[in-house]
């Protein structure tokens, strides 16, 4: 029996907090206005929310310049879409590649 209290407090002693993430990474998170899933998809942590919202409306179609490029023969325009036949698997996609 008294192993097994010893046994108990040793494993409660040892078992601290499980963090899925520190608190510097959280704060840069809050700081930033990223979750976890959007910094994987281009927020940057390093920057403040309102940079990262800045950043993030120059990216929209609606910021996107009309210049015009030439993607797999196709010439397009940076704020149209393909045409369906011109995509991979027929799905329509907005050019934001455009030099």
């Amino acid at each position: 029996m008294k192993k097994l209290i010893v046994a108990m407090v040793i494993s409660a002693l040892m078992s601290g907090p499980a963090f899925a993430i520190s608190q510097s990474y959280r704060a840069k998170l809050e700081r930033s206005g990223c979750t976890q899933v959007s910094e994987l998809q281009g927020c940057d942590i390093n920057k403040t929310k309102a940079q990262n919202q800045k950043a993030a409306n120059a990216t929209t179609p609606d910021a996107v310049k009309a210049k015009s490029a030439v993607i797999d023969g196709v010439k397009v325009r940076c704020d149209k879409p393909l045409p369906a036949h011109a995509t991979p698997a027929g799905k329509e996609w907005l050019a934001t590649h455009c030099d």
